[in-house]
């Protein structure tokens, strides 16, 4: 399975379970890769030196409450698997 990180969406809850849509901005690279296989690496999302570190921005979250869950809710995913399968309860 791959999991890429363009077209995703991120929202974030509070503890009342109030939504607030939720924008990632910023740089990110893929690092340690093979050159005929990228997906074999990893992605990284910003560092200190970059002039704009990656961030999330929470829309209409007027205060900072004690907790906030950040869910990442639509990832685009491929399967290989033609057989794959999940078990439903």
């Amino acid at each position: 399975m791959d999991n890429e990180i363009k077209y995703e969406e991120w929202k974030a809850y509070d503890p009342t379970g109030k939504q607030y849509n939720v924008l990632a901005v910023g740089g990110s690279t893929i690092e340690k890769t093979l050159t005929d296989h990228w997906r074999e690496g990893y992605i990284s999302m910003g560092d200190r030196r970059a002039k704009q570190p990656y961030e999330f921005r929470i829309m209409k979250l007027d205060q900072i409450p004690e907790e906030l869950s950040l869910v990442r809710e639509v990832v685009d995913k491929r399967y290989k698997d033609p057989n794959w399968s999940v078990l439903l309860k």
